[in-house]
């Protein structure tokens, strides 16, 4: 009579678990790189989301412009129609809007800024770099965004439309 036996021999456990293991490791590195694409991906849709912001404000605001207060590499402080004081400030690492000497808001925090390269550039009607406030027709805003390694610049050309005598 021949004896069946029962369970399973020390090598097929031995392989069942290096098999479990191997498929084990697999999935977790599989699932880590979901987790850094995803954090990766959510840090790049929240730059995209506040550079559409900004760029929209400071485009809509700064076509308005009457008078321009200041306007140097890293403040640009202009007057709207409506009598508004704005002031656009690059400083502490962060972009900085203040409405009418109030309290400044931040709308871009240093994590997000790489004040190396950023500013603003004033122009003329000829297109040749002004430094006279009265003569200034267009600037150029320049933004270096940082989201995790990667880093975008936000190159904005704005027309002001109430001082190109239209």
């Amino acid at each position: 009579m021949k004896r069946h036996p029962k369970g399973f021999t020390l090598i097929e456990m031995l392989a069942a678990m290096v098999i479990a293991v191997v498929v084990g490791s697999l999935t977790y590195q599989i699932i880590g790189n979901m987790a850094e694409i995803y954090r990766y991906i959510t840090a790049r849709n929240q730059l995209t989301s506040t550079i559409r912001q900004v760029n929209d404000r400071l485009v809509f605001e700064m076509r308005q412009t009457v008078t321009i207060n200041t306007a140097s590499a890293q403040i640009y402080e202009f007057t709207t129609p409506g009598g508004n004081t704005v002031r656009y400030e690059i400083s502490g690492g962060q972009l900085l809007r203040q409405l009418n000497g109030g309290t400044a808001r931040v709308l871009i925090p240093a994590t997000n800024l790489n004040t190396s390269g950023s500013g603003f550039t004033y122009y003329n009607s000829s297109l040749t770099t002004e430094s006279d406030t009265g003569l200034i027709t267009s600037l150029t805003v320049t933004l270096n965004l940082v989201a995790g390694s990667e880093t975008y610049s936000l190159i904005q050309n704005i027309f002001l439309e109430n001082r190109r005598g239209l």
